[in-house]
């Protein structure tokens, strides 16, 4: 079984690319941090980087909603590629296709900059981009947004 969970923040915004047959791609960094005292009693953190590449639906969803430093929640399975490179060096690349993905929270200086505009948003009238960013952050707050894979995307174009 080739299966794996992470939780995580995002460390650089999704690319996201739409390929000639339609399908799109996003391709981006999560930081995943491990804390544990050691024999000595100091607290060590190791933080390891995982490159995520997501498709179709997924990838649509991360592009509407992720941006650098959001937490995640992500399952997915390893996909290794393999190539040659113009020197003839066998070359590999190691992702984690996402399966299923959990949008966890916002960012720290979202969520700062959102409370530092709570008053103003009593006074000024909100545009409909703000209506709509109100309303993905309260549908956000009020449970888990979930996207997963369709099946479709396991028929990948390469």
């Amino acid at each position: 079984m080739n299966k794996l969970i992470l939780i995580g923040n995002v460390g650089m915004k999704p690319d996201v690319r739409t390929l000639e047959n339609g399908s799109k791609v996003v391709n981006f960094s999560l930081a995943t941090t491990e804390r544990w005292t050691n024999k000595a009693g100091t607290v060590v953190e190791q933080t390891e980087w995982h490159r995520i590449e997501g498709w179709n639906y997924v990838a649509s969803a991360i592009e509407k909603s992720v941006e650098k430093g959001d937490r995640l929640f992500i399952e997915g399975k390893i996909a290794t590629q393999k190539w040659t490179d113009n020197e003839g060096n066998e070359k590999s690349s190691t992702k984690v296709r996402i399966t299923r993905i959990e949008f966890l929270g916002y960012r720290r200086e979202q969520v700062l900059k959102d409370d530092a505009s709570d008053s103003e948003e009593t006074t000024k009238p909100m545009t409909a981009k703000s209506k709509k960013a109100k309303a993905e952050k309260d549908e956000l707050e009020k449970g888990k947004v979930v996207f997963e894979a369709s099946k479709n995307d396991e028929d990948l174009p390469f």
